[in-house]
């Protein structure tokens, strides 16, 4: 049997739309794998369309599970192109990326410079130390190859410190947690991510005169339970995996998807560990309530093509997608390839006014 549902959304040129028509097939009786849905997706005139496609092609794979915490592998129908991108951490390794406070140094902005042939992308929730302060990056940025220095904006997660013998910064390989990066691809203000930081702190007994969140991955307890989660989370991505949603206890923390395998290989030792801090530091589970399905993930990727698709400033390459209105997130979008999609369920965080 049949079900068509058509998404007739209107038009502006601020907010892109996506409306699709879709036929349900049963699953394979034999292996139990759903089957490709057929689907003609009418897409909104601008980037969100690359978007909504991308997403449009995703299967969703068996959930590794491990202390309420579920992660379901994404796979794309056909493999996406090679596009190149170094993430932030091979471009330090290889000594081609410059981080560093500006001239005149302030808390929501640091100077980088790509020196490397390659694009260098910059995940939002990334963490740097040093400087005068550790910050995370706030939005994603695609920088060009062979780019001068430009302005990126972060956030400040280590409140009482302003000093520093060095401006230039290192990565610690790390991300922030599902909540810390939902509240800065959001826009949320600072005194938000500060709370969050302070909470965490607080939640895990832990006395630091700086208040820094670097310090919670530092804590040679929460290293031995992130390396315990680690071992069983591992496993859970196959060689076509572009990506990945994140659930605990019965409720969606996190969606990362990247443009190609290559991209998401490279940045995922550092999810895994972020995801298992989830299992640390994310929301207490809700007893008795039902483990998500793969239907439930499927349907909860499917909200993108009736989202809202409102486009910010970037101070790199490609255009950067706030997306609102059935979930939160944000996707960057180069030459018409979707290099990144992070998505959230709602919650009410006040945004940040948008740069145009």
């Amino acid at each position: 049997m049949k079900r068509i549902l058509a998404c007739l959304l209107s038009l502006s040129p601020v907010f892109g739309f996506g409306a699709y028509l879709e036929s349900d097939t049963e699953g394979d009786r034999t292996t139990g794998e759903p089957q490709a849905r057929e689907r003609r997706i009418a897409p909104p005139p601008d980037s969100g369309a690359a978007v909504i496609r991308y997403l449009d092609r995703l299967r969703v794979g068996a959930p590794c599970r491990h202390r309420g915490l579920a992660v379901f592998p994404l796979t794309a129908g056909r493999w996406p192109r090679a596009m190149g991108i170094l993430s932030m951490d091979e471009a330090i390794r290889r000594d081609r990326l410059v981080v560093r406070e500006q001239d005149k140094a302030r808390v929501p902005e640091l100077q980088v410079r790509n020196d490397a042939r390659q694009p260098v992308f910059l995940m939002a929730g990334e963490i740097l130390t040093g400087g005068r302060q550790n910050r995370i990056v706030r939005d994603d940025v695609l920088l060009p190859a062979r780019s001068p220095f430009v302005a990126i904006p972060v956030y400040c997660v280590e409140k009482n410190r302003w000093a520093g013998p060095k401006a230039e910064f290192s990565s610690p390989a790390r991300l922030g947690h599902a909540r810390l990066r939902k509240h800065a691809v959001t826009g949320a203000e600072q005194g938000v991510i500060w709370g969050e930081v302070d909470a965490q702190l607080r939640r895990h007994r832990l006395d630091s005169p700086t208040r820094d969140y670097q310090e919670l991955y530092e804590s040679p307890r929460i290293q031995a339970e992130l390396d315990a989660c680690m071992v069983q989370l591992r496993r859970c991505r196959p060689g076509a995996t572009v990506g990945a949603v994140v659930t605990f206890g019965g409720e969606i923390l996190s969606a990362d998807i990247f443009g190609n395998r290559a991209l998401c290989a490279a940045l995922w030792e550092k999810l895994f560990r972020a995801h298992a801090a989830d299992c640390l530091f994310g929301p207490r589970a809700r007893i008795g309530r039902p483990a998500l399905t793969r239907e439930d993930i499927r349907r909860f990727l499917d909200r993108a093509a009736t989202a809202r698709f409102a486009q910010r400033h970037t101070p790199g390459s490609g255009e950067l997608l706030r997306i609102s209105g059935t979930l939160d997130g944000s996707a960057l979008v180069w030459n018409g390839e979707v290099v990144h999609v992070a998505l959230f369920p709602q919650d009410e965080i006040r945004p940040l006014p948008l740069r145009e």
